[in-house]
Formats: C-alpha cells, sequence, structure tokens
C-alpha cells in the first residue's frame, strides 16, 4: 500500500509521528510525505493537502492507495481534499475511541474512504495511530447498496 501524507504547521508533529509508527506497523507501507518538510507557523494547509488529494484523484485504488491529512481541526482539510475526483475522505478529531474505531471501520467498509483527514488539536497522536490502524485495516463491503450510493457522488 503506498499512503500519502501531508499536514498544516497544526499538523506537522503529528504527521511526524504517523510517519515514523507506519514504516514501523507495516514494512509493506510505503509513506509517501507531501510536506511541509519543515514547520512554518505561516503556512497554508491548502498547498499540501492539494498534493495528496490530486495524488488519490490519480490512484483511485482504496486497497493500493490511501492518504491521511492533518491540520489543527482537520475539516479545512478534508473540505479542499473532498473537491477532488475519487477521493472520499473523512474527519477523526477527538479522543472518543468507541466512536473513532466505529467511524473508522464503517467509512471504509459502507463509503471507500481513501482518505483520513486528522485534527491535530482534538485528538492525542497514540489515539490517532490506534485509529488509523482501524482504517487501514477494514475492507470495503462492496456491498451493491454501497457501490450504487457512491455512484450517485462521483464527479462528472
Amino acid at each position: 500500500m503506498k499512503i500519502a501524507i501531508a499536514s498544516d504547521h497544526a499538523g506537522f508533529e503529528l504527521k511526524k509521528y504517523l510517519t515514523l509508527l507506519l514504516k514501523e506497523y507495516d514494512a509493506s507501507i510505503e509513506v509517501l510525505d507531501m510536506g511541509p518538510d519543515l514547520y512554518d507557523q505561516n503556512d497554508d494547509y491548502p498547498v499540501y493537502i492539494k498534493r495528496v488529494a490530486e495524488y488519490i484523484s490519480q490512484n483511485d485504488n482504496p486497497e493500493e492507495y490511501r492518504g491521511i491529512i492533518i491540520g489543527g481541526s482537520g475539516q479545512g482539510e478534508n473540505i479542499c481534499a473532498n473537491k477532488y475526483k475519487n477521493v472520499r475522505s473523512i474527519v477523526i478529531y477527538c479522543n472518543d475511541m468507541i466512536s473513532n474505531e466505529n467511524m473508522a471501520k464503517t467509512t471504509r467498509q459502507h463509503n471507500n474512504a481513501n482518505v483520513i483527514s486528522f485534527g491535530s488539536r482534538f485528538i492525542e497522536q497514540a489515539n490517532a495511530f490506534q485509529v488509523l490502524k482501524y482504517w487501514l485495516d477494514e475492507k470495503f463491503t462492496a456491498d451493491p447498496r454501497h457501490v450504487r450510493r457512491l455512484k450517485k457522488l462521483e464527479l462528472e
């Protein structure tokens, strides 16, 4: 699996943390860091988030290609990513691990989500990684009703 990851200044530390742990979690995962390379408190998240969204948009196979985007709330990043064809991004931004586990699994099973957006100001790093593992390990069910609904979401 190839995972593109990017953040803004607010998510910079979480990006570094998740990148490191992903490589330890599964050696077959290739992590593509789409920036920023250095912390800059004045950066603008769309610059980096667009890189992940474009990459996922061109490689729409959620079993092979996924994206991780990180900001302060994760909301703006999610909005940015979902403007791209074939991108189905979700937001995780709290420490309620029961809800997070259910959200991670359900959005993979039903929505075939291929990008996960973290709100770094609202979730502890260890919890973010745990949610990420649930999300990475879950498969799309390909149930006809979910396939039908996803077809209706496609951009022209």
